[in-house]
């Protein structure tokens, strides 16, 4: 089953965690309550904004919100933010433009760790040649 969560275009650039002014931590009380206050600020018949501003800021809000408080669409939501925010750069650099594998020199870091690991598989063979020699002596 897929769940596709389509951002209307006065979304996009805000997170709804940001239109609703709450953390993306919050319970699902806490953006429930974030919720109401702001719907009873921006409805219209409550609002001294101009009717136009205060239904397009109320649709956003509860655009907001129906996302947000069905556990569902919120972790969907949760994904989809992902790339944007968590995917460290670094990660990403290891291909070219093209999407080929791009080709560096070795760090010294990285070929210190290649000759400890080489070092120990060299004593581990020798250790189990040793145990393997001493039970044929014995």
């Amino acid at each position: 089953m897929s769940i596709v969560v389509s951002l209307p275009h006065s979304v996009e650039k805000r997170s709804f965690y940001t239109v609703l002014g709450v953390s993306p931590q919050a319970t699902a009380a806490e953006i429930r309550r974030a919720y109401r206050q702001l719907s009873k600020r921006y409805h219209p018949d409550t609002t001294t904004a101009a009717p136009e501003i205060a239904r397009e800021k109320l649709r956003e809000i509860q655009e907001a919100y129906r996302v947000l408080q069905d556990p569902i669409h919120r972790a969907a939501y949760d994904l989809s933010l992902l790339p944007q925010y968590q995917t460290p750069p670094l990660l990403v650099s290891g291909r070219d433009d093209d999407g080929l594998p791009s080709e560096r020199p070795l760090s010294g870091g990285e070929i210190f760790a290649l000759v400890i690991l080489l070092l120990t598989l060299l004593i581990c063979l020798g250790l189990a040649f040793t145990v393997a020699l001493l039970r044929e002596l014995a």
